[in-house]
């Protein structure tokens, strides 16, 4: 279980961060998402 919420929490903050860089088109963002927590 911590290592799922570890991972949920890392996911939400790459989002987070992802929106703060790429406001604009947060579509592109979102496919982008899955490379960088290394699915």
């Amino acid at each position: 279980m911590g290592s799922l919420n570890g991972e949920f929490n890392g996911l939400a903050i790459a989002v987070l961060s992802t929106f703060c860089q790429e406001g604009s088109n947060p579509s592109t963002t979102y496919l982008n998402i899955p490379y960088r927590s290394g699915r």
